[in-house]
């Protein structure tokens, strides 16, 4: 779970909590970042709570899965709360039509050995990351609720992944509840967030490789290469080739060091400040 501004962030698997570790914050507490653990083949849900009982003003939270916008829900202040509306909020799914659904889901970053795709890498930017921004809005126009377009799953070069395995996938499924029947357009209050929970995801190896999660006891800690080196699929009577990808591998990474080094000399210019519309966004009412 990550905390800040009196909001509450989480992801489930099974209806339990997954543990968060090596929680950063930044931003004068305004972006919380950390790591979980992702297991291929497991649905998931993105909940966030606002703790702060007396509120007064209109929250709404908005889900990004891998760069892809889920949509968002809102938390009424508490004066207007009644019956059945509560200062949390569940998402696990979008839907794509009024009776069908595409379930959240961990699954397996599909690669290929095509050198076309390294000229593409739209296909990796933001996989590995949930995000969820909390924002103070007030409401505009109720109009009809429209329906997702799940973004198709793209496979990655094999040598561009940046050690992951997993990336979001979005299962089919019929709806187990009504869809919403409308949704509304919200105005941001403030310039930015109020506050914005950032998780990171990668399968267990691949975090306690990178000393993220410590080991087990007695569990020797593996090397991120080694993890990275058992992804790849030769033939075994093609020794030559093995021999030769194991080669570049190590000539890849010598590059890589070099240039780390290169970049710590360059001086950076501060970034030109961008400026702020105010802008709508859709939301569900439910």
């Amino acid at each position: 779970m990550l905390q800040s501004n009196d909001f509450a962030a989480w992801v489930e698997v099974d209806n339990e909590k997954l543990t968060t570790y090596g929680e950063e914050t930044q931003n004068s507490g305004k972006t919380v970042t950390g790591w979980i653990p992702s297991q291929a083949g497991k649905a998931f849900s993105v909940h966030w709570k606002d703790m702060a009982m007396k509120r007064k003003d209109l929250m709404a939270g908005f889900v990004s899965l891998d760069g892809f916008s889920c949509g968002g829900n809102i938390i009424r202040p508490f004066h207007e709360r009644t019956g059945a509306d509560t200062a949390e909020v569940k998402k696990d799914c979008v839907y794509t039509s009024s009776t069908t659904i595409r379930k959240f889901t961990f699954s397996q970053l599909e690669t290929t050995d095509d050198d076309r795709s390294l000229k593409d890498t739209s296909a990796l930017k933001n996989v590995g990351e949930i995000e969820i921004k909390v924002w103070r809005v007030t409401k505009g126009a109720v109009r009809a609720a429209s329906y997702a377009a799940v973004p198709q799953s793209e496979k990655v070069h094999e040598r561009s992944k940046k050690a992951m395995s997993h990336r979001v996938g979005f299962e089919s499924a019929k709806a187990d509840r009504p869809a919403p029947a409308t949704t509304v357009d919200v105005n941001y209050v403030d310039k930015e967030p109020l506050v914005t929970f950032l998780f990171k995801y990668r399968s267990l190896d691949q975090l306690k490789a990178n000393g993220i999660i410590p080991p087990s006891v007695g569990e020797k800690r593996r090397r991120a290469s080694d993890l990275e080196a058992e992804t790849v699929t030769v033939d075994d009577d093609d020794d030559g080739d093995a021999k030769r990808m194991k080669a570049l591998r190590a000539e890849m990474k010598a590059i890589e060091a070099r240039n780390a080094k290169k970049a710590k000399r360059v001086k950076t210019e501060p970034k030109a400040e961008k400026k702020f519309s105010a802008s709508t966004d859709i939301i569900d009412l439910t």
